[in-house]
């Protein structure tokens, strides 16, 4: 297969990936926040404030969306660098 259409194929798996990712700890951070009743902070990404509005506890997000994107095109390109890594001829072979 060529080259090209790999690499737009694992970007595609990088920026998905990265989105379940920030998910995932978006999550994680809400939880651990609810949990001590602190606010949780991911630094350059988002924070997270545990509050009581009427008796009943609310959760808010701060996100920081340049730190988002940043974190994005990071693990997008640790995914397209990992299949170049892979894809590149060796001399044993």
């Amino acid at each position: 297969m060529s080259l090209i259409p790999n690499l737009f194929s694992r970007a595609a798996l990088g920026v998905v990936l990265a989105g379940s990712t920030l998910f995932v700890v978006c999550v994680a951070a809400a939880a651990i926040g609810w949990s001590t009743g602190e606010a949780v902070s991911v630094p350059f990404v988002f924070d997270v404030r545990v509050a009581e509005e009427n008796g009943v506890p609310a959760v808010s997000f701060v996100p920081h969306f340049t730190g988002m994107l940043v974190v994005g095109l990071l693990i997008t390109a640790l995914s397209m660098s990992t299949y170049l890594m892979r894809a590149r001829p060796t001399a044993n072979a």
